[in-house]
């Protein structure tokens, strides 16, 4: 079972939160968990004052309404799914969301896609949330598809050189398959590889490489990357209602082609940041990704991840 005990559902106040509401509702039944609703709202314009009662009393009700719904859908009572409302204002809403995270110790957030034009990739104030959130971030977009049809993927490098990276991996499992129990039960996990020196080898006519052993070299990857894989799976001990897409190409072409082509809902990846450098805190690679997404995300960060936002 996903363990979070401290959830936070954030909204703009003008979006529908079905998605991101029925989640959150889920996990803190399942869970037992506290369950906070944030509302960030643009700064209220001055000239407009005597209308905000309303206007958070409007966002508040409507809430209210769709919180009895999906308590309703889970056969949830208030008791059972309790939870503390607050309506905010900021200009800078993904600081205020992370200090806010900060401050009160949350350990997952969930919260609806801000709508884009393109379905793949995310707006800004996502983004940033993804890249400096100190907790595990849902990042649901919108679907139709009922609990039982809906499609899980977690993305794996076996190949890290570090403990934090090897932990990381595990968690990313646990959570997808606990995930996917939670869903139909199938986990599908991603893992690329690649040889990157095979193009610029034989296309490089001063190094002459025989194309055996070339060949030889780039089976050997790719059976050196399978052989990590199925350790960290057995490591975990999955051993049922999965399966695993062992795919040569870049991480940035082949996982969201990946997503397309399997109708994967949700996926679980890490975002690994470099440490040493400022304002570094997402990896290249899973930058990529992020951009090419049509999928619910689920990030994780790896132990050890210092946020640059500070709490004051």
């Amino acid at each position: 079972m996903l363990n979070f005990k401290k959830i936070l559902l954030v909204s703009n106040g003008m979006l529908e939160v079905k998605n991101s509401l029925k989640h959150a509702v889920r996990l803190a039944h399942q869970n037992q968990a506290k369950l906070d609703v944030l509302i960030v709202c643009p700064e209220f314009p001055k000239e407009l004052s005597e209308y905000k009662p309303v206007f958070e009393f409007s966002i508040a009700d409507k809430f209210k309404h769709e919180l009895k719904a999906t308590r309703s859908e889970f056969a949830a009572n208030e008791s059972d799914v309790a939870l503390n409302f607050k309506i905010e204002y900021s200009s800078i809403p993904s600081i205020y969301i992370i200090r806010h995270i900060i401050k009160n110790g949350y350990d997952l957030l969930i919260k609806d896609a801000e709508k884009i034009d393109d379905e793949r990739g995310f707006k800004a104030i996502d983004m940033d949330i993804l890249r400096k959130c100190p907790c595990p971030a849902w990042i649901s977009k919108a679907t139709h598809k009922k609990d039982h049809e809906k499609n899980i993927a977690v993305a794996i490098d076996p190949l890290s050189p570090t403990a934090e990276g090897h932990s990381l991996s595990l968690h990313l499992l646990e959570i997808s398959r606990s995930l996917a129990d939670t869903y139909n039960g199938k986990l599908k996990i991603i893992s690329c590889w690649d040889y990157i020196f095979e193009e610029y080898l034989s296309r490089n006519m001063s190094v002459k490489v025989d194309t055996d052993d070339l060949v030889k070299f780039v089976n050997a990857t790719s059976q050196h990357h399978h052989d990590a894989l199925n350790q960290l799976i057995q490591e975990f001990a999955i051993t049922e209602n999965y399966e695993v897409a062992h795919v040569r190409g870049s991480p940035d072409e082949v996982i969201p082609q990946f997503i397309t082509e399997n109708d994967i809902d949700i996926l679980v990846m890490g975002t690994v940041g470099r440490s040493g450098i400022p304002g570094f805190v997402i990896g290249n690679t899973a930058e990529n990704v992020l951009q090419n997404l049509n999928c619910s995300l689920i990030a994780i960060k790896p132990n050890g991840f210092m946020t640059p936002i500070k709490a004051y």
